[in-house]
């Protein structure tokens, strides 16, 4: 029985049959991509991803839903109403939407704590839109860094007196770095280990 051969023409005669193999296939992959939408895989939590799709779709980007990531409660998370009820501060420090929406149902535990809110973007923001427009001023979004880094948020948060409280309800694998810097500020910084991702 004959082996099939393969023809090679144009550029690739001159190649090795390795080299050969490796253009042909990388001709035929730019063929695809030539010929199909770009493509993402949005790898977030399932549920959490129908805003970036359909603004990828709107730039003609087609999305494969593939979540990754999972978020589960935190060794402080029953803590966080408790410590809401039972204490005033003068700043909450949000880090991301999913500590925001887990701050959001402590509060709502707690029934609605008159708090301000020092949050790390306008992502992160946007958690709080329709509470912030619908509570009577119970909540309020008072800081927003220059740039949108734990780093900078905690370089500057407005200090308004010596001892001025924060309460940081954070991922378990977030960083020391907003409370170390807090605290070398002056600020009495109090974290929650609140959630964790997996």
């Amino acid at each position: 029985m004959a082996t099939p051969a393969l023809l090679f023409a144009g550029r690739y005669t001159n190649c090795g049959l390795a080299q050969q193999r490796w253009c042909l296939l990388r001709s035929a992959a730019m063929h695809l991509v030539a010929e199909t939408r770009p493509q993402v895989v949005v790898t977030r939590e399932l549920g959490k991803n129908a805003k970036l799709i359909k603004e990828l779709g709107n730039q003609g980007i087609s999305c494969l839903e593939l979540p990754l990531i999972e978020h589960k409660e935190g060794p402080d998370l029953k803590k966080l109403a408790s410590t809401l009820c039972d204490n005033t501060f003068d700043w909450i420090v949000i880090t991301s939407p999913e500590a925001g929406l887990v701050f959001l149902d402590a509060w709502k535990s707690a029934e609605f704590p008159n708090v301000q809110i020092g949050v790390v973007g306008s992502g992160t923001a946007r958690v709080f839109q329709n509470i912030v427009q619908s509570n009577d001023n119970l909540l309020k979004i008072g800081f927003l860094p220059s740039k949108a880094t734990g780093a900078v948020l905690a370089r500057e948060l407005p200090k308004s007196r010596d001892g001025c409280t924060v309460l940081y309800p954070a991922s378990v694998k977030a960083s020391d770095v907003i409370e170390r810097s807090l605290s070398e500020r002056g600020f009495q910084v109090t974290r929650l280990n609140t959630y964790s991702t997996v």
